[in-house]
């Protein structure tokens, strides 16, 4: 039996995987700045207002002196935590994602028209492969990105979307 690699079909699903890539970065930045920011605002309120609280509401102190050595505890354990170093390293692997993406895309409609053979579709995803994972290396050289069920129900959800304009674009076609 006879098997024929469908050159097309495994270069759209590079490109639709590339779109993925950018939307799930993009998303899992966003819940790590959010969870930076809640970081920040919880040791901004204790620290300015733990001293007044302490005296406006005196029957609560053991509240207020744990909401303070908790503050004491994140401020100096912040360094450690990987929300910033991670949402650092998202942004710049997610704009080499986009690059990426849109290369892909734009190489896209010559692989559909069938001007390319498919040594040259299979060459070009195989460099844009090789250049996602150099962005990858670059980006993250010593940490790991665990994986977010959400962030990628999320980024499913917008690749979805996305690429549903080629959808319509080929059902207008054949109308």
């Amino acid at each position: 039996m006879e098997r024929n690699l469908n050159y097309k079909r495994l270069y759209w699903d590079t490109l639709v995987q590339l779109r993925f890539g950018v939307y799930y970065l993009s998303t899992y930045r966003m819940l790590l700045e959010k969870w930076d920011t809640r970081i920040q605002t919880f040791l901004a309120i204790t620290s300015s207002s733990s001293i007044a609280g302490w005296a406006i509401w005196d029957e609560y102190g053991m509240i207020w002196g744990g909401l303070i050595a908790a503050s004491q505890v994140v401020h100096a354990v912040k360094h450690l935590l990987p929300f910033q170093k991670r949402a650092k390293a998202l942004g710049g692997l997610c704009n080499e994602q986009e690059k990426l993406a849109l290369d892909a895309e734009s190489q896209w409609f010559s692989v559909f028209e069938g001007k390319r053979t498919d040594e040259e579709i299979f060459a070009l995803r195989i460099d844009l492969k090789r250049r996602e994972q150099e962005a990858v290396n670059e980006h993250f050289k010593s940490q790991s990105l665990p994986t977010r069920p959400k962030c990628e129900t999320e980024a499913s959800r917008r690749t979805e979307a996305y690429f549903a304009l080629y959808a319509r674009a080929y059902a207008t076609e054949e109308s």
